[in-house]
């Protein structure tokens, strides 16, 4: 009822435009998540073969878990593989404390390499844009926020760029 009241009232350009922008969004958000999913798997065999080459049973698993976790924006793959690495200095077992910690170092720099040009390429946004967008959501509205600011920055991004609105308005009229 509340979208068949708003059909009647929005103009047609109005409404062309507004499937325009939602269409822009379905679409944005499945390239993010594909992103997204292509940098949890990249993170998953980082630590796989990581873990096999330190000689850590369930590697496989371990690995998987960290992944999946890796997906939380504050804590990522650190929010395990640094406390494992303190837990294990306590434990006396430097070498392995080392090698976690090196692991980490690994993963983190290639995120933070990969990341703004992965999600950038996918979503048509300069990487650094991508990354200020990221960040930015994250600092200001958490999970929530890391999604929708890059989704409305490339929707703004996507409206604005010559001849986008123009040529909407032109398909209506």
């Amino acid at each position: 009822r509340i979208l068949g009241f708003f059909k009647k009232i929005i103009p047609e350009r109005g409404l062309y435009i507004c499937r325009a922008v939602k269409d822009s969004a379905k679409n944005f958000i499945f390239v993010f998540i594909k992103s997204y999913s292509f940098l949890m798997f990249l993170t998953f065999v980082e630590l796989t073969i990581g873990f096999l080459i330190l000689g850590i049973p369930f590697a496989g698993w371990i690995a998987l878990g960290i992944a999946i976790f890796d997906i939380l924006p504050v804590l990522g793959t650190g929010g395990i593989l640094l406390p494992w690495a303190v837990i294990l200095c306590i434990m006396g077992d430097y070498g392995l404390a080392i090698g976690i910690l090196i692991l980490y170092v690994v993963i983190t720099a290639i995120r933070n390499t990969l990341e703004p040009r992965i999600v950038g390429k996918q979503i048509g946004l300069h990487p650094l844009v991508t990354l200020m967008s990221l960040f930015i959501g994250v600092k200001l509205y958490g999970l929530v926020g890391l999604v929708c600011l890059p989704v409305g920055i490339s929707i703004f991004y996507i409206m604005v760029k010559p001849g986008t609105i123009k040529q909407l308005l032109g398909k209506v009229a």
